[in-house]
C-alpha cells in the first residue's frame, strides 16, 4: 500500500467515526424532544415532571421549531384518543 492510500483510509475511518458520533448525538437529542412532546401530550400530571425552562435548548439541539413540537403533540394526542 502506498502512503497516500493509508492516509485516505485513515481519513475515511475518521469520517465514519465522526458521522457515527453525530448520529448518536442527534438520536439523544431527538429522544429528549420526543419525551418533552409526550409529557405535554399526556397532560398536567406528566408535564409537572418536565423542566420547561430547557424547552428552547431541547428544540435547538434537536433542530426543531416550536411549531414542530406543537404538531407532534397534536399527533400524539390524536393517537391516544
Amino acid at each position: 500500500m502506498k502512503i497516500s492510500e493509508n492516509r485516505r483510509l485513515r481519513g475515511e475511518k475518521k469520517a465514519l467515526a465522526r458521522q457515527a458520533h453525530q448520529d448518536l448525538q442527534n438520536s439523544r437529542f431527538q429522544k429528549k424532544y420526543l419525551e418533552l412532546a409526550k409529557a405535554i401530550a399526556d397532560g398536567e400530571s406528566a408535564a409537572a415532571k418536565v423542566d420547561f425552562s430547557k424547552t428552547d435548548i431541547i428544540l435547538r439541539q434537536a433542530g426543531k421549531t416550536p411549531e414542530d413540537l406543537q404538531k407532534l403533540v397534536e399527533e400524539l394526542r390524536a393517537e391516544r384518543g
